[in-house]
């Protein structure tokens, strides 16, 4: 009877651990091929390149578009943008952020790096009261970072000026840094 029970806990607790190993992107894992990620996304076909795809998608008044980017005919980065964010009123460009960032912490955990830096690289934390004021005027720049196993994911927002802003996030797979320290010279006696 123990026995059974526990291969019935243990049979519930493989779906899981499977699931924690990789990082899924609108559905989509790393490494999948261009065809299938044409095929199965759901948002309205816009472009095709050599090594990439382009979809639209409007959601909440607002235009989206969504890059994937491929190497060898397999998924390595994903690029997520809003198109012509021009809201009447910086605060909703920072609401965006900030709702967007949520959505990402919900699904992948909290940001390893958030920072918000003035054009000249300083923090302007210290004062809440102008960021509106500086995001419009291209003065701010709001960056959170997640890193989820081999996954990277950088969300950014700014402002271009003039009521013109940037919101979009970018995620992709990281690579392990190769080791060039043997062939760096190509001294004699080296392989």
């Amino acid at each position: 009877m123990v026995l059974r029970l526990f291969i019935f806990l243990a049979f519930l607790c493989l779906p899981f651990a499977a699931k924690a190993d990789v990082v899924q992107l609108r559905g989509f894992i790393w490494g999948v091929s261009k065809q299938d990620v044409r095929q199965y996304e759901q948002a309205v076909f816009w472009e095709e390149g050599d090594d990439y795809l382009r979809f639209f998608e409007d959601a909440g008044g607002y235009r989206r578009v969504i890059e994937y980017d491929f190497r060898g005919n397999r998924l390595w980065r994903m690029h997520y943008d809003y198109r012509e964010l021009t809201p009447p009123n910086p605060d909703i460009v920072m609401n965006l952020y900030y709702d967007q960032q949520r959505a990402l912490s919900s699904l992948y955990g909290e940001p390893s790096s958030d920072r918000m830096t003035g054009r000249s690289g300083r923090s302007v934390r210290v004062r809440p009261e102008n960021w509106g004021r500086f995001l419009y005027g291209g003065d701010l720049r709001l960056v959170s970072v997640l890193n989820i196993l081999d996954t990277r994911i950088t969300l950014q927002a700014y402002g271009e000026g003039q009521g013109f802003y940037k919101l979009f996030y970018t995620a992709e797979k990281m690579e392990r840094e190769e080791d060039r320290t043997r062939q760096i010279l190509n001294l004699p006696g080296q392989e």
